[in-house]
């Protein structure tokens, strides 16, 4: 497994990275996990490797443009605690609908990792959890600009926890309905960029990362420094806790 320097490896499912050539070796290739054996996420349409911002990334510019393959092994899909993590440049939506999909692991209980269209901000949303819908408490993302954001689903502790460029925000008493979906994963598909025409992405998408663990603050902080250079942002000894 190859997943760069200092990413943390433990519950690490999925890691797609078009900053590395493994992982995206060209405009015509599929989409490379760089998680042993390396399955590759089948693309549909024509989102375009591309430069922005000098970071390479998977650029989002039409309707029907995605990736998509069920990658996910039964026994280590997430069922209890998850975390998404992505780089996003977001641009002027290309299609009406509440919302453009930067990801989604379905199949069971659909995990989502949206861009809200009218506000800009992160919306995530874990089907069959205690707090049903969507959850939007950080802060709205500029277009035109690179963003780190991160949603943790921790259930032993009840919490949602989302990151905006490291800063962290908390929605409490989401997770921990273990009658309802303990003995349910989210299924092994991975959708990138599109659910549907009206919740397409628009703008890049670098990096995005599937965990079946709750990772910590001192461990999202490791991810964002390992790779923050790249996008131009600042190193982060803390998050700002809001």
């Amino acid at each position: 497994m190859f997943t760069g320097p200092n990413i943390i490896t433990d519950g690490l499912i999925a890691c797609l990275d078009a900053t590395n050539t493994i992982s995206a070796p060209d405009a015509d290739s599929n989409w490379t996990s760089m998680i042993q054996p390396r399955s590759s996420i089948s693309k549909t349409g024509s989102p375009s490797l591309t430069t922005i911002d000098g970071v390479r990334t998977w650029e989002f510019t039409a309707t029907s443009q995605y990736f998509e393959s069920s990658i996910l092994e039964s026994d280590n899909q997430p069922y209890l605690n998850a975390t998404l993590e992505a780089w996003i440049y977001p641009k002027a939506n290309i299609s009406s609908g509440d919302r453009g999909t930067i990801a989604r692991v379905a199949g069971n209980r659909a995990l989502y990792m949206s861009f809200n269209k009218s506000n800009r901000k992160l919306s995530t949303y874990w089907y069959s959890h205690a707090t049903n819908g969507y959850h939007e408490t950080g802060a709205a993302m500029a277009d035109d600009k690179w963003h780190h954001i991160c949603s943790v689903h921790n259930y032993n502790d009840d919490n949602l926890y989302q990151y905006t460029n490291m800063v962290k925000t908390t929605a409490t008493g989401t997770q921990a309905d273990s009658t309802t979906y303990a003995s349910v994963n989210t299924g092994q598909t991975i959708e990138i960029g599109m659910e549907s025409t009206s919740r397409q992405f628009a703008g890049g998408i670098a990096i995005f990362r599937v965990y079946n663990t709750a990772l910590t603050d001192a461990q999202v902080i490791q991810n964002y420094n390992a790779v923050c250079n790249k996008f131009g942002k600042p190193t982060v000894t803390s998050v700002w806790d809001i």
